[in-house]
């Protein structure tokens, strides 16, 4: 009885004792391929947008920031945003000193901080004036939190995509707007 299960050195070995083909195992790798570049090329895609919104809401939080500490200390806060060198700052009034070796009279920051090197700041509109391009572009904001409406533009360094971060100063709201063809968003075409 034994020796009938058993196959014989003739007979052909069945599908399971088989294995697979090469034409099987070619078709499997090749779906596997496909999917994995779908999947690593959507995932690459949203990368630029990621780090666009993270930036974004970096510089969202630090005026959310500033318009709490202007309000609890009582004293008129300035945020500056510096377009040449791709960072912002906040700057104390001379009243709320930080240092002891600070100058008396003397107004304090707490140091610039850099946007990612992937981004670059392309302009700021506040209503009323031209966009600035360049420069170091100062956004007061008062001892009761409230400053100017205002709108940056970030832009993913070698690519089509524009965030525009607007910034309402009464209400202190912001929001973040998403530009995949490269156009910049003013004021007037956000609401």
């Amino acid at each position: 009885m034994i020796d009938r299960l058993a196959p014989t050195r003739g007979a052909r070995a069945s599908r399971d004792e088989r294995g697979f083909t090469l034409i099987e195992l070619l078709v499997t790798v090749s779906i596997v391929a496909i999917v994995v570049k779908v999947a690593v090329t959507n995932i690459y895609a949203s990368i630029p947008s990621a780090v666009l919104d993270g930036e974004a809401t970096k510089l969202a939080s630090q005026v959310d920031y500033i318009r709490s500490e202007a309000r609890l200390q009582s004293r008129a806060i300035r945020l500056e945003i510096d377009i040449d060198n791709n960072q912002f700052q906040t700057v104390l009034p001379p009243e709320l000193r930080t240092r002891s070796d600070q100058v008396e009279g003397e107004e304090s920051s707490l140091g610039w901080k850099p946007f990612d090197e992937r981004v670059e700041i392309t302009g700021i509109q506040i209503p009323g004036e031209p966009v600035f391009r360049t420069k170091i572009v100062p956004i007061p904001i008062d001892s009761n939190g409230l400053g100017p409406d205002f709108a940056v533009f970030f832009r993913f360094k070698n690519d089509e995509l524009v965030w525009t971060l607007r910034v309402s100063g009464i209400s202190g709201s912001w929001k973040i707007v998403q530009d995949f063809e490269g156009k910049e968003r003013p004021m007037r075409d956000i609401d």
